[in-house]
Order: C-alpha cells, then sequence, then structure tokens
C-alpha cells in the first residue's frame, strides 16, 4: 500500500479509464464524486453499515471473554471509549493504604449504581 492512499479505494473509473483512487464513502463502494453523494448510495451504505453492528457486537464480547488477558483488555477499553467511557471521561482514585479504587464519571453517581 502507497503511503498515504486509503485501503479502499472507489471502484469507478476515471474518463481516461484509469481507476478513481479516492477513498469511497463510508459503507460504500464508490466516492461522493462518483455517485456517493446521491441518495440511494448513501442509504445503501447506512444500511450495510448497520448489518454490521450486531455481528461487530457479538465479536467484542466473544474477545472480552478471551483467555488472553490483553486481548480481553483491548476490547473492554475499545468498547468503553465508544461508550463514552474513554480515558477523557473516566477519573480513577487509587488509595494505595485501603488498597481501593475509584472510578468518577462526571455526571454519573456510581455509588447509586
Amino acid at each position: 500500500m502507497a503511503a498515504g492512499k486509503p485501503y479502499r479505494t472507489c471502484k469507478a473509473r476515471t474518463s481516461a479509464g484509469r481507476p478513481c483512487g479516492r477513498a469511497p464513502i463510508h459503507g460504500g463502494m464508490v466516492c461522493a464524486s462518483h455517485g456517493g453523494r446521491a441518495p440511494q448510495v448513501r442509504e445503501a451504505a447506512k444500511r450495510r453499515m448497520l448489518e454490521l453492528v450486531d455481528p461487530a457486537l457479538a465479536r467484542l464480547a466473544e474477545l472480552i471473554q478471551s483467555p488472553d488477558h490483553q486481548v480481553a483488555v483491548r476490547a473492554c477499553l475499545g468498547l468503553l471509549d465508544r461508550a463514552g467511557f474513554g480515558p477523557s471521561s473516566t477519573q480513577l482514585q487509587v488509595d494505595v493504604d485501603q488498597a481501593t479504587v475509584r472510578y468518577e464519571l462526571p455526571g454519573i453517581d456510581l455509588d447509586q449504581l
């Protein structure tokens, strides 16, 4: 893969017959210039992305249960980050004397959960 080129490229061809080379819209096969802005193309791309949500969550749940600790931790961190509980929203306090860990999330009282 050449530096700076997207992993996936538009499936359309230029008027000179060469591959477009631009990145397709998310979930789509073509770039915005080659029909990716059309409502029916955007709707189909959106549908394709939504169809991937359930399998992605199922696979993530499997990875969280992985016996490989590093895989499980990365899966947990990814899920927490996507759910809005990433590093910037979570504060961690550790009391070494009492061996306790306390998480603080803005706007959420964890004692009431």
